[in-house]
């Protein structure tokens, strides 16, 4: 069923990147060494984490669900 009124967590989803972006987050986490050799980009897994902040959503359940995550829950910890 298509609805006129977006997701309120694409919503979210939208604001952060466009903070993100706006703020250069990422290379501030560049130069405070925030990095990995391979897999998962760190940037990404901040990202994930700070959206849990603002959508409310329990980091468990959300990894327990099947979206669209690349990354288990060792790499949150």
């Amino acid at each position: 069923m298509n609805t006129i009124i977006p997701n309120k967590d694409d919503k979210i989803k939208s604001t952060v990147d466009k903070f993100f972006k706006n703020n250069k987050i990422s290379s501030i986490l560049k130069q405070c060494n925030f990095s990995n050799e391979n897999g998962v980009p760190c940037i990404t897994v901040f990202k994930f984490i700070f959206l849990l902040v603002f959508t409310g959503k329990n980091l468990y359940r959300t990894l327990e669900s099947n979206c669209n995550i690349n990354f288990s829950k060792d790499t949150v910890y």
